[in-house]
């Protein structure tokens, strides 16, 4: 290591670890990463990222690769139960999203990355912040100095526990991901509101589609592990869901309760947290890919961008991030190490058919879809505007 290089360890190999990971790696300094689980990710689901997240991903130089490995939506219905089209939505390429494998993504970022960068099988078991270095201890016992740590381990997060921070809260919602049938072909994405507020979402993913059932539920825990259970979640629906329920595995289904994160605490001292162990959004907003990617983005630069305290550069990280939720639209602060990309930030949001924000504020106290910024493509990459596919 450089004399003089910042030593960052990063906790947890997820898409907002993985993306500071590279951005760190390319502006010179090479962090640690440590995520709990070992081998290839074998999660269903589909992962939306807008066109501000793909764009910094083609700084990591993998841009062209996301966008293979995912597919254009720009077009989104609104379904009545038995499937018929109640609304439509056709949206320019700016406005649409990519919808990418969750595996097949961290595979790209884990491609982005050098040899030896992430280390599995073990997390954060404690850490003890002195006067010039946080001492950590894993899990696995190891014992290391760092400079800064990261915490980018998602809702449940072990470092915000660690820090005494604000618990994740419950949004009352159990949401399963699984494959739709080989053979069906979605126009486009569609989403269908039930009166007991049910939520199915389907989404194309470049070889049929992906989809979310995203239930009412009384407390965390009530999963489904049994496929034939499926259609029974919500019987309410003839659209797609039956034939999928029919067709899937068991091993196929993945699930998880819904969970918030107040944005409150992002810093201490020389901690941070980065993405949904941040700020967890209700998983039916789709930003928590992209909020996690500019979380990367702005921090990498922060943390190479100056010559403050490394305290002092995650205060400032945290005060931009959290200046940038809340005011979405605000502009851009002058002078600050993406000042660069700040300068292309457009203050526009993403088109969302109303009664998606709108049911969501309903049922689950708002929080509908903003992602923050638009940044500027690079490395010679196609901006989302023209992909062209």
């Amino acid at each position: 290591m450089a004399e003089g290089e910042i030593q960052v360890l990063v906790v947890g190999g997820g898409i907002g670890g993985l993306s500071l990971a590279g951005f760190l790696q390319r502006a010179g300094v090479d962090p640690v990463v440590v995520e709990r689980a070992e081998g290839r990710p074998d999660r269903p689901g589909v992962v939306e990222l807008w066109p501000d997240a793909v764009r910094l991903l083609s700084r990591l130089d993998v841009g062209r690769k996301v966008r293979d490995a995912g597919v254009d939506v720009t077009r989104w219905a609104r379904r009545r139960p038995d499937g018929t089209v109640a609304e439509r939505l056709t949206a320019s390429d700016e406005f649409g999203f990519l919808a990418v494998d969750y595996a097949r993504l961290l595979t790209v970022l884990r491609g982005a990355v050098a040899d030896g960068t992430v280390h599995e099988g073990s997390t954060l078991r404690s850490l003890d912040p002195g006067r010039g270095s946080v001492a950590v201890e894993l899990a696995n016992g190891v014992r290391e100095q760092f400079d800064v740590v990261i915490g980018a381990d998602g809702v449940r997060s072990r470092t915000r526990e660690v820090l005494g921070g604000d618990g994740a809260t419950f949004c009352g919602t159990t949401s399963v991901a699984f494959p739709l049938p080989d053979g069906v072909e979605l126009g486009a994405a569609g989403e269908v509101w039930t009166a007991d507020g049910a939520v199915f979402r389907a989404v194309p993913n470049g070889h049929g589609g992906a989809a979310w059932l995203t239930v009412p539920s009384k407390v965390p825990g009530q999963g489904v592990d049994d496929a034939g259970a499926l259609a029974g979640l919500c019987p309410t629906v003839d659209w797609l869901l039956p034939e999928a329920a029919e067709a899937v595995d068991a091993g196929d289904l993945w699930w998880a309760d819904d969970f918030r994160v107040p944005t409150d605490e992002w810093v201490d001292g020389r901690v941070a947290l980065l993405g949904d162990a941040a700020h967890a959004r209700h998983r039916l907003t789709g930003v928590g890919a992209t909020l996690a990617i500019e979380d990367a983005a702005v921090l990498a630069a922060e943390l190479v961008g100056g010559d403050d305290a490394p305290a002092a550069r995650l205060a400032d990280y945290a005060a931009r991030r959290r200046s940038r939720l809340d005011r979405p639209d605000a502009g851009a602060r002058a002078g600050a190490p993406l000042a660069g990309i700040e300068s292309e930030l457009a203050e526009r949001h993403p088109a969302i058919p109303a009664v998606r924000g709108g049911r969501l504020a309903a049922c689950f106290g708002g929080d509908p879809p903003t992602p923050a910024t638009a940044l500027g493509g690079s490395d010679g990459e196609r901006s989302s505007g023209d992909r062209g596919r």
